[in-house]
């Protein structure tokens, strides 16, 4: 309902706006997603079992944390503490 909302409201601008900061937010999350299990089990490997229960430390606000603008059209990542 919102994307339909959204996609007729919107300049075609806004929408690669919208589409590229969703992006690197969905970027951001499988990063601090990778380096949490990766540092529950430094050999872990992507398509390897991991206990999902490593992933409860990670919030909203622990990812919007990291990001920094680190120009005009990127976003950077700083580290993040996760609990183990």
């Amino acid at each position: 309902a919102f994307t339909c909302s959204l996609a007729q409201s919107a300049s075609s601008n806004a929408l690669s706006i919208i589409t590229w900061t969703l992006g690197q937010y969905e970027r951001q999350y499988n990063k601090a997603m990778y380096e949490a299990v990766r540092a529950s089990n430094p050999t872990w490997e992507p398509g390897q079992y991991f206990d999902p229960a490593i992933l409860q430390g990670i919030t909203r606000e622990s990812v919007e944390a990291r990001i920094v603008q680190t120009g005009t059209d990127s976003l950077g990542l700083k580290s993040i503490d996760c609990l183990a």
